[in-house]
């Protein structure tokens, strides 16, 4: 299914976080692929993430996806808000999610292929996207840099209390951030390190 798609769609470049589960699969049908990883402090991918999954909702596939990617993890929801939304997920179970996702692709694709950015810091790591890429710089496209960006539904300071929300954080993602992406570290001054 993958080589088709690849053939029908005569893709160079591949941008779906979704394919992450399949990365042993790419990596065996693609053996010189390069993957770029982009990714964000957690308090601003939860933030995305709700609003995603609300722009989404309704949406029959995408909502099962959503019940695959956090129904597994069994955690009680921080705030009414989130309780009472049938497309919304606990806070922690978000939370796994996005450290297994990145602990998923960083413990299987080798070094020598994986790129790991800060979303934040893309349009200032051009040279060194393009270079690990092996494309002219002028190649890549920023206008579509962040494509579902869209007019924002919550803030997650209205829905969920502050200090749950940054206790959640580190409970279950600072340890694993300062192991695998420590650089993010560094927009997590809202948390006591």
């Amino acid at each position: 299914m993958l080589m088709m798609r690849d053939y029908y769609l005569n893709l160079e470049v591949e941008a779906a976080h979704y394919l992450y589960m399949l990365v042993p699969n790419l990596i065996d049908l693609f053996p010189v692929a390069k993957f770029i990883l982009s990714v964000r402090e957690p308090r601003s991918w939860l933030e995305s993430e709700i609003n995603m999954n609300l722009k989404t909702a309704g949406g029959g596939l995408w909502d099962e996806y959503q019940g695959f990617k956090y129904g597994k993890y069994s955690y009680p929801y921080e705030s009414e808000y989130l309780e009472k939304n049938k497309y919304l997920y606990p806070i922690s179970s978000l939370l796994e999610y996005y450290k297994n996702h990145i602990k998923a692709v960083i413990d299987c694709v080798p070094d020598k292929w994986l790129l790991i950015i800060d979303m934040f810091s893309i349009t200032t790591e051009l040279d060194k996207i393009a270079s690990f890429a092996g494309v002219n710089k002028s190649n890549l496209n920023l206008e579509k840099e962040h494509v579902s960006k869209g007019k924002r539904r919550i803030y997650l300071r209205e829905v969920v209390d502050k200090n749950v929300l940054y206790e959640n954080i580190n409970e279950h993602c600072l340890t694993f951030i300062k192991i695998y992406v420590p650089f993010l570290k560094n927009r997590m001054d809202y948390l006591e390190q």
